[in-house]
């Protein structure tokens, strides 16, 4: 039984790259006992510069983040660079129900990607927004956050999938806000690559 979690832990962790790269912002070779990891992805016929563009303006995360994100505002800085701080409210079910994060940009790569990552309350947690670009045309937009703590695992039947499925919501939600804002790509064309 343990080789073949292994076996599963090591296709996740080769399959979805942002995992890893989570991983290690955390200062984690793989995951524990206390480790949930989530990754979402969705594929848009936008491109990469659009993606960024509707993505960016943090005050309209609500407007396709929901339910996941009530709403979201600069605190300190106005752009998407390392050191600024953001707020975000969420709604995450129960038991942890609404919570007020405060992150500061740790990693920034303009119109790639964006990581961010802290402890807080006892749980350590990186999150990455990462946007890939196709060579068919398109961008795949991934995010991904791995949360680590002994609340986590307390928690984790009840969670696992409830979190899967606000994060899936979420890139659907960004993918059909950015065909909204983007005349030149049909309404429409998202369609899911990976809800891991």
């Amino acid at each position: 039984m343990a080789g073949k979690k292994n076996k599963i832990i090591k296709t996740i962790l080769h399959e979805q790259p942002t995992i890893k790269g989570a991983l290690g912002r955390l200062g984690m070779m793989g995951p524990n006992l206390a480790t949930l990891m989530i990754s979402a992805s969705v594929k848009t016929k936008a491109s990469p510069e659009a993606v960024w563009e509707t993505w960016s303006q943090i005050e309209k995360w609500s407007s396709w983040g929901k339910p996941l994100v009530s709403s979201a505002r600069w605190l300190e800085g106005r752009v998407w660079e390392v050191g600024t701080k953001i707020e975000q409210i969420n709604t995450w079910g129960f038991p942890f129900g609404r919570t007020v994060a405060i992150d500061t940009v740790k990693e920034v790569n303009p119109g790639q990607s964006v990581s961010w990552w802290k402890s807080a309350k006892g749980i350590r947690s990186c999150h990455i927004w990462f946007f890939e670009p196709l060579r068919e045309g398109g961008t795949r937009i991934v995010k991904t956050e791995v949360f680590v703590g002994f609340t986590i695992l307390l928690n984790k039947p009840f969670i696992k999938r409830k979190w899967k499925a606000l994060f899936q919501e979420s890139v659907e939600g960004l993918a059909k806000a950015v065909e909204r804002a983007d005349a030149r790509v049909p309404a429409g064309t998202a369609s899911n690559l990976i809800s891991s």
